[in-house]
């Protein structure tokens, strides 16, 4: 029997779980802006690629998607090539609204002039922009480049959606494009499945049933557990217990896995230095004096790095990645500077806690 988890690849149609809400608002809400935020290898790609497959299927729909992927676009000439390559893409859904994609040029007046071409069909432009960031990296060495791009896709009719790491959150309000952003407003966090989402993906529940891995109910548990909704986590310990025949054996192997060493470090390496000492602190059992602001924790829950643990108090947000978080922190006596999250003055230890 075939495992059909797919780790490491995008994913749409029957392999695509959860995110209904955001599906929903991006389809039919009443705005036409939506930026998306999350950490890495949640599904920001598979979120877009599932608006537009279902774009695509909507029998008689009024939106046209085109997938836009910025990663890569560090010159003005490679912007625009880019942009050109997501409408070839698109030519067969263009060609079926009366459309042909425009020829290569600049990509502000390529989106304005594509966007007005379809309004006068009756039908939108659905722009879903992935990895946003390095736009605005170029933005940055290119301003002159931000109020074209700006005025495109905030006033030409086109409906838009931004999905992006949590970095470019952290610096919304400076640097040219800070406008733009400033028009889409507070991005949504693309955090954490729930419970149901997460056994839906672990038992594969949109498959037929002979096509469903055989994953034993306290297996389901633990994993989902262990894993605390992030959906690569889900499907890479999933295939690794079908596999194994053993979970806790396999999430054992994992938190030791490269893989899985490797997606904490750059996830933490994405957040500020307050965020990592707050996670560092809960990995290990401390209270900061003045505690975090509820605000702050928020945050954390929204993007599934922080969760709570049996007794109720916030823990890291999967049990990967506080083992992590455990294994970073040095031995005693190895250092004599408070590492990140260690108490300062005024904090004290809080009771020992234990997680699945």
């Amino acid at each position: 029997m075939s495992i059909p988890y797919v780790v490491g690849q995008w994913v749409r149609g029957d392999r695509f779980y959860g995110r209904p809400a955001l599906l929903r608002e991006a389809l039919e809400g009443s705005r036409d802006r939506h930026w998306i935020v999350g950490m890495r290898r949640v599904g920001k790609t598979s979120l877009l690629r599932q608006i537009e497959q279902l774009a695509f299927e909507t029998p008689g729909g009024s939106v046209v998607p085109v997938v836009w992927d910025l990663q890569g676009s560090d010159e003005p000439d490679e912007l625009d090539l880019g942009f050109h390559d997501a409408l070839l893409d698109a030519e067969s859904r263009l060609a079926e609204a009366g459309v042909a994609p425009p020829p290569p040029g600049p990509a502000a007046e390529t989106i304005a002039d594509l966007a007005g071409a379809l309004r006068e069909r009756g039908r939108k432009l659905l722009l879903l922009c992935d990895e946003t960031e390095d736009l605005f990296g170029l933005l940055s060495r290119e301003p002159d480049l931000a109020v074209p791009l700006e005025r495109a896709l905030t006033a030409s009719g086109a409906r838009v959606v931004l999905a992006s790491s949590v970095r470019l959150a952290a610096t919304a309000g400076s640097g040219p494009g800070a406008g733009l952003l400033a028009a889409f407003g507070t991005p949504a966090w693309l955090g954490p499945f729930d419970a149901g989402e997460s056994r839906a993906l672990l038992l594969q529940e949109n498959l037929p049933p002979e096509r469903r891995p055989e994953l034993p109910e306290a297996a389901v548990r633990l994993l989902a557990s262990r894993c605390g909704g992030h959906p690569f986590l889900l499907q890479l310990a999933a295939k690794r217990a079908v596999e194994t025949g053993d979970a806790a054996q396999a999430c054992e192997r994992l938190a030791r896995d490269p893989t899985v060493t490797h997606l904490c470090d750059v996830d933490l390496g994405l957040l500020e230095s307050a965020d990592r000492e707050l996670l560092a602190g809960l990995s290990a059992g401390i209270e900061t004096s003045p505690p975090p602001s509820p605000v702050h924790l928020a945050r954390l829950r929204g993007l599934g790095l922080v969760r709570d643990g049996a007794d109720g108090r916030p823990v890291p947000g999967n049990w990967f990645l506080g083992r992590h978080l455990a294994a970073q922190a040095p031995a005693p006596g190895e250092r004599t500077s408070p590492p990140p999250g260690a108490p300062k003055s005024g904090q004290r230890k809080a009771p020992t806690r234990t997680d699945s």
